[in-house]
Order: C-alpha cells, then sequence, then structure tokens
C-alpha cells in the first residue's frame, strides 16, 4: 500500500492558518452560477483528495461519505460549521 507520509512540525500558527483555509473552502457561496451547488468549492476540494488517494479505497469511501454530507447540509449550517472554524482557529496561535 502506497501511503503518503510527512514528517513535519505544525506550529500554532500554521496551524491556525490551515484550519482558516478550510473554513473558507468549506463557507458556501451566498451567489453561485446556475446548476453549481453553494459548497462547489469544498466538493472540488474532495475531489482533488479523490486524485491524491487513487490507491486507497478505504479513504475513497470516506470522501465520498464526505461530499453526500456536504450536499445534504443545509447551507445555513454548512455557514455556521465555516464561522465556527474561523473562530476557533484564532486559539490556535499561541500553542
Amino acid at each position: 500500500m502506497n501511503l503518503l507520509t510527512f514528517d513535519v512540525k505544525v506550529t500554532g500558527p500554521t496551524f491556525s492558518l490551515l484550519i482558516q483555509d478550510t473554513a473558507r473552502i468549506l463557507r458556501p457561496a451566498n451567489v453561485t452560477e446556475m446548476g453549481l451547488h453553494p459548497s462547489h468549492n469544498a466538493i472540488l476540494m474532495l475531489s482533488d483528495l479523490w486524485e491524491v488517494f487513487e490507491n486507497s479505497e478505504h479513504i475513497r469511501l470516506k470522501l465520498v461519505f464526505y461530499g453526500g454530507q456536504l450536499i445534504a447540509t443545509p447551507v445555513g449550517m454548512m455557514r455556521t460549521v465555516s464561522d465556527e472554524l474561523m473562530r476557533r482557529s484564532y486559539d490556535c496561535v499561541g500553542t
């Protein structure tokens, strides 16, 4: 099995930045083009991860599940999750 491995130390500010990026990706669009889901950016991110984990059926099944959750979750709830992630990201800076 070919798994990606990383040997890095993530500092508080770096982790905070990653959480902020996650919050931005998960935040649904206020206005979308005709036919696009409000969580289009998050779905594209899952699609990119699908390609990264081409040799792991287990992870790909999880990505399908996450995509289904994104589509099924009301837009207002996704905004709330995104806002909460952004607020909590600032707690990581001092660690």
